[in-house]
C-alpha cells in the first residue's frame, strides 16, 4: 500500500506514520537507499494501525484492505 498525496486529515495522518515506519526502519536495522521508501509489513502492528486509521477516515475502502 503506498500513501501520496493526500490533504488536510489524509496528510496529517500520512505524515505520521511515514514518520513511524522511518522509526520502524531504524529500529529493525533495515537500510533504504531513500529514507522516503520507509515501510511496514503487512502483519505488523503500525501496518495494522495505518490500514485501520485509513479505512475509518474513509481514504480507504474496506473492500481494498486485506
Amino acid at each position: 500500500m503506498l500513501h501520496s498525496g493526500s490533504r488536510g486529515v489524509g496528510n496529517r495522518m500520512g505524515s505520521y506514520f511515514i514518520e513511524s515506519a522511518r522509526k520502524d526502519m531504524q529500529k529493525f536495522f533495515i537500510n533504504l537507499p531513500d529514507k522516503d521508501l520507509a515501510y511496514f509489513s503487512e502483519g505488523t502492528e503500525h501496518f495494522d494501525d495505518y490500514v485501520e486509521a485509513v479505512m475509518g477516515a474513509g481514504i480507504l475502502p474496506a473492500s481494498t484492505a486485506t
